[in-house]
């Protein structure tokens, strides 16, 4: 959650108000969710432009973000031996499974927005769920994401681990030893020599973002190595299968394994916690019918700039670890325990290494670790400030004030516009929510409640500016608060976010006879459908059951 939410604002090219839709076509990746909006559709502050006025923009924003920062939004606990903050319903575990499958999904140069100009956000991934932001393109396009198994191995095929590190001498070595991403030093080189190991070797550097994220990398590294292993057994090499050919069937089956057991976690776990059920039910069949019917392979940018960064909303103050007293660290520190911020301190010890039945549901009690509910609220900064010199008056507050100024630059549509756009294709797809059935009533919904929760930040005319117009990614947080009492997305959020990742789930291929050979061999009768079924399947394959830290 740190480098797509960095400090230092990027200039960004300047285009037209369609260029986004048309000129680049589907090489620029992302577009307007159901049509680009018009001037006057898109989000407005006070009836204006939010790049007419930059720097007032970036103020009220920042006033906004820190309003959702400060003010804790919960007061009566959902289950009473829980937190008013969590979130029964969601462990804690979701939160950064979002993460990867955002990564997978949206990947974008542009590390900060700049409100000065219209932001071009250009998306560098293929949205099909194929888990390229952990194969990349394979060994051959990303070999420093792959291992060297053997003595002068041609082929890497398994996915790079590290050793773990210890706190002191006398802790126990880690067994089996390799329980972190693989690391490395950058030498040194031609910039400025930083000392311990500065590099992650993955394929996609946000999954060093937090040591939640780079250990549930993990997961899916240990799942693909133990396929790999199993294959090896099972389908040895065969008549005049060549050594290329050979090593490339077993890494190709591996990964179209673990494709098709992501994406089935994705579709019948996942989404199941995150969406309204009345949008689920709309989506989650053979043959859904989408609001935006185009298929072209294009992300929303009310998607990537706003929906699907719920996912903050949902981060703990704290986590714990393993199953002690010991191994609690709060979020700031989690933040920035990683090879960019903490190489020193890399690779992770034993403190880091994460029991995953504290942060899925296991159902032998040991979930700790719930989500907070979904809301117009924020734990702390999320992002320590951690760098050389002080931020200066224009960097953004925390990384709400990030997402509000992302949706601000990318001129996502203004909320009451939206939701019209959607009645005139399908009335029936808003029908379950009270605000969007009836529009006039979020104005005083949201100025009430900016009214309430006001602790003497705002300036006279920020309330009546926000509840007019509110930002579609606050409008987000607060329909899941209003409407759902923050277990899971109201109807607007559910609808933005399953359109975007139910026609990624549609474009599964069929998967290989072999394939779903290995799959029926290492299930053993018990399909893998959630995320604690893949965990228990990456512990027996890659020998983690009596692992030390446990791993389960």
């Amino acid at each position: 959650m740190n480098r797509h939410a960095g400090g230092i604002v990027f200039q960004s090219l300047e285009v037209g108000e369609d260029d986004q839709d048309t000129q680049a076509g589907p090489a620029n990746g992302l577009r307007h969710f159901i049509r680009t909006p018009r001037a006057e559709e898109r989000y407005r502050i006070s009836g204006r432009d939010p790049l007419e006025n930059p720097a007032a923009s970036r103020d009220l924003l920042g006033r906004l973000a820190k309003i959702m920062m400060r003010r804790e939004v919960w007061s009566t606990p959902l289950d009473p031996n829980l937190k008013p903050w969590e979130n029964p319903h969601i462990p804690g575990g979701y939160t950064y499974l979002a993460q990867i499958v955002a990564h997978d999904i949206v990947q974008s140069a542009v590390l900060a927005p700049d409100v000065n100009r219209r932001a071009v956000f250009r998306n560098h991934r293929d949205p099909k769920l194929d888990l390229d932001t952990l194969y990349s393109g394979g060994p051959v396009i990303c070999p420093h994401a792959y291992a060297v198994a053997e003595d002068n191995d041609l082929a890497r095929i398994k996915l790079a681990l590290g050793v773990s590190g210890k706190t002191k001498t006398n802790v126990p070595d880690a067994v089996p030893p390799l329980r972190d991403i693989s690391r490395t030093t950058d030498g040194p080189g031609n910039g400025f020599p930083r000392e311990g190991l500065t590099e992650a070797r993955v394929a996609d550097p946000r999954n060093d973002d937090n040591a939640i994220i780079s250990q549930l990398l993990t997961v899916f590294i240990h799942l693909h190595n133990g396929l790999v292993d199993w294959i090896a057994k099972e389908q040895p090499v065969r008549p005049h299968e060549s050594y290329f050919e050979h090593k490339q069937r077993l890494f190709t089956t591996a990964r179209d394994c673990v494709e098709i057991l992501f994406r089935r976690v994705v579709r019948r776990d996942m989404m199941t916690r995150f969406l309204h059920p009345d949008v689920r039910a709309r989506y989650d069949k053979a043959d859904p019918v989408y609001l935006d019917p185009r298929r072209d392979n294009r992300v929303s940018l009310e998607f990537a700039q706003a929906a699907f960064r719920f996912g903050h909303a949902m981060v703990r103050p704290d986590y714990k670890m393993a199953d002690n007293d010991l191994d609690v660290h709060s979020i700031d520190n989690t933040l920035i325990t990683n090879s960019a911020r903490r190489p020193f301190e890399m690779p992770m010890n034993e403190t880091w290494i994460i029991q995953w039945p504290l942060f899925f549901d296991f159902g032998d009690g040991l979930l700790h670790n719930h989500s907070r509910r979904i809301g117009p609220n924020l734990s702390g900064t999320l992002e320590p400030i951690t760098l050389p010199t002080p931020p200066n008056e224009d960097d953004p507050v925390n990384l709400g004030h990030r997402d509000l100024m992302r949706s601000a630059a990318a001129g996502v549509w203004s909320v009451g516009a939206l939701i019209e756009a959607i009645r005139q294709i399908d009335e029936t797809a808003l029908e379950a929510s009270q605000l969007c059935k009836d529009p006039a009533g979020i104005e005083p919904a949201v100025r009430q409640w900016l009214t309430d929760i006001d602790i003497g930040i705002f300036l006279d005319g920020d309330v009546d500016a926000l509840a007019k117009d509110p930002p579609l990614p606050f409008y987000v947080l607060f329909e899941a608060f209003h409407e759902c009492d923050g277990r899971h997305l109201g109807v607007l959020g559910s609808l933005l976010v399953a359109e975007t990742i139910y026609k990624s789930l549609d474009v599964a291929k069929t998967p290989a006879a072999d394939v779903e050979q290995v799959l029926d061999g290492v299930q053993q009768g018990q399909e893998v459908s959630t995320m604690p079924d893949l965990i228990r399947l990456t512990s027996r394959l890659a020998g983690l059951d009596e692992a030390t830290p446990p791993f389960i």
